[in-house]
């Protein structure tokens, strides 16, 4: 660094102290459960003064005196402010209350260098993407505080936001830390809940993680009061479908998801992945119904296709449906009785590993497990003849890498969980096949998963179990593979 950069870095820093910027507790109206772990770390901004979400429109002109500019969006109103050394300062009210402050930098700043100005070193920012999967920006939760991007550079920062505490940022970092850290995606949930009582989003994340972790009874609880929330929100009525499927309740389930389907028409990518786990349903019956399934899997590709071409947002949500769309269909055409089975089954693999592929780079590895455990799963059809030993593989390598970035043992234990069950299923293809060594490698590995599975979550290796009113095909087909979370 410069002996130039590191003045202007001194020249930042002593201005932001100068006009006040300071942390102070959130004003947050919690609900009557227990307060959210880390809730005592949470303090919004206060700049030269004025506190987003606290100060009045007439409070900053009072401060401020008369803006240089004013822009009116609907309800919103922005007052623009040259306040030196920045390029300016913008405040945004809504209905005369002070929502956010936009501090526009005159040079562009490497983010650890202004997180550290801004004591944020302790806290861990989650990052913001766009449809494309760029990321425009860094968002620091317990403070409330945004960095923005240079465009076409992810460590260079232009514009600080700073805004009043909400559940949005704690939701974000919940899902991105889903498959690798679960105490700390819990923790945010809980954060999420305290912030946002009468919200279903963060019920609906938590029932999610719970259904993943097998924990079907707290799952049920979850999406029930984000029922409460909202009886006909597409997103809850979904995971209480899978849940429902997950402890036998079949029709229940079908109830469950159609309705989804039905209120999903003004949210097409939500329709879109209650489609894939009304495929699921049809699929998992007593009576399997393959053809149902397949119909769904392409209504829902069909669907997803449509979300991509109108850049409307929501692009990484339907990227995963296509992904699961895809490998499903194969699944189900696996286990029908369709001409041609041998030559469609690869095609359809192939086309949901190229999705995987082309997702976001945080997706990739957990979207191709799913993959690689759906082959699995089309592997044990004897009569198709596919070898599951490049599935295997490729399933072993991507748990490997996920295996790598996991935080925390509970993740670790869901990760073992699902990679023993594919390799369960490798077992019985090579079983099939008559391929001995195949078969033993298998076996050992699924048995070591498991074992491993065990000693970091005993509780998980018991709810694996079949128990009253569930089967082991809802066990390790329906509940075993949620589908990802969407994102609102």
């Amino acid at each position: 660094m410069t002996i130039w950069t590191l003045r202007y870095v001194a020249t930042i820093a002593a201005t932001l102290a100068w006009r006040g910027l300071s942390f102070e507790p959130a004003p947050i109206e919690r609900s009557s459960a227990a307060p959210a772990v880390g809730a005592s770390r949470i303090q919004s901004a206060t700049f030269n003064g004025m506190k987003p979400g606290v100060s009045t429109l007439g409070e900053v002109g009072e401060e401020w005196g008369r803006p240089t500019k004013a822009i009116r969006h609907g309800a919103d109103i922005r007052h623009v402010y040259t306040i030196e050394p920045f390029e300016r300062v913008d405040a945004v009210f809504c209905r005369q209350r002070l929502v956010s402050l936009v501090v526009h930098l005159r040079q562009a700043f490497d983010a650890p260098v202004l997180a550290e100005q801004l004591e944020l070193g302790e806290f861990t920012p989650v990052a913001i993407v766009d449809d494309a999967g760029t990321s425009i920006g860094l968002v620091y939760p317990e403070r409330a505080v945004t960095f923005r991007f240079v465009a076409g550079n992810d460590a260079q920062v232009v514009r600080i936001e700073m805004n009043e505490i909400a559940a949005a940022p704690f939701l974000l970092r919940a899902e991105a830390q889903r498959t690798c850290n679960c105490a700390g995606c819990l923790a945010d949930i809980e954060q999420a809940i305290s912030i946002s009582p009468d919200s279903p989003e963060p019920l609906v994340l938590r029932a999610q993680l719970q259904f993943a972790l097998a924990d079907y009874s707290a799952a049920l609880a979850s999406s029930t009061a984000a029922l409460k929330r909202n009886p006909k929100d597409p997103a809850s009525l979904t995971i209480h479908a899978q849940v429902l499927a997950a402890l036998g309740n079949e029709q229940q389930a079908l109830a469950a998801v159609n309705e989804a389907i039905a209120n999903g028409m003004s949210t097409p990518y939500r329709k879109a992945a209650a489609l894939v786990v009304r495929g699921q349903l049809l699929f998992n019956r007593v009576k399997p119904d393959g053809k149902g399934a397949l119909d769904q899997y392409v209504q829902a590709i069909q669907l997803a296709e449509a979300v991509l071409d109108d850049h409307t947002g929501h692009c990484r949500d339907a990227r995963e449906v296509l992904i699961d769309a895809h490998a499903l269909a194969a699944v189900a055409i696996a286990h029908g009785d369709w001409n041609d089975r041998a030559i469609a089954v690869p095609k359809w693999l192939a086309k949901a590993i190229e999705l995987s592929d082309r997702s976001f780079p945080e997706d990739r590895d957990p979207a191709r497990l799913r993959v690689c455990r759906w082959a699995l799963s089309a592997c044990t059809v004897d009569d198709l003849h596919l070898d599951p030993t490049p599935w295997v593989a490729a399933i072993e390598q991507a748990a490997a890498r996920l295996n790598a970035a996991i935080d925390d043992p509970q993740s670790v234990a869901m990760l073992e969980r699902e990679l023993g069950l594919a390799l369960n299923d490798a077992m019985r293809a090579h079983e099939d096949r008559g391929d001995a060594a195949g078969a033993k490698y298998c076996v050992t590995r699924a048995a070591a998963c498991f074992e491993h599975m065990a000693v970091l979550d005993p509780t998980m290796a018991l709810r694996m179990r079949p128990s009253e009113g569930t089967t082991r095909q809802s066990e390790e087909t329906v509940a075993g593979r949620p589908l990802p979370m969407q994102r609102r």
